[in-house]
């Protein structure tokens, strides 16, 4: 099966495709990254942030061979680290398909907000005290055409 389409209200099937496969012939499939060692990752723990560039890898792979997801090991990774391709600890024989060793997922350093210290407001002068019913009244804004 390749593709399912469901309805929008009701969640019953409308429409499935499904792909010929020939005898060992390589399916395209997207598989999960999952990352091991996060909570004892230096970088992790010295405040960096797992920054993921792909959630899913896309890979060519035998069809009785998919492998559920692929692990990375995230043990010695520190700040500023780019974690690639090859870095995955198994590949069960799936083949990228990007050619070159891209990245993963990065840790990032933490980012510092600096806080902006706001200057006191200088007080409003106080409207001058006279003859007549009060302070002249604004002028409205001129209409546009």
């Amino acid at each position: 099966m390749r593709d399912v389409q469901f309805h929008p209200v009701t969640d019953r099937p409308l429409h499935v495709d499904f792909q010929r496969l020939a005898a060992g012939q390589q399916i395209r499939v997207k598989v999960p990254v999952v990352f091991l060692n996060e909570d004892t990752c230096p970088g992790i723990k010295a405040g960096g942030v797992l920054n993921l560039v792909r959630r899913d890898l896309e890979v060519y792979a035998d069809p009785d061979s998919v492998p559920d997801g692929f692990e990375i090991d995230l043990g010695e990774a520190g700040i500023g680290d780019s974690l690639r391709w090859s870095m995955v600890k198994d590949t069960f024989g799936t083949r990228s398909t990007i050619d070159r060793d891209f990245v993963v997922t990065t840790i990032a350093p933490p980012t510092v907000v600096e806080e902006v210290v706001a200057a006191p407001v200088a007080a409003a002068p106080e409207p001058v005290k006279g003859k007549g019913k009060g302070a002249p009244a604004a002028k409205a804004p001129a209409k546009k055409k």
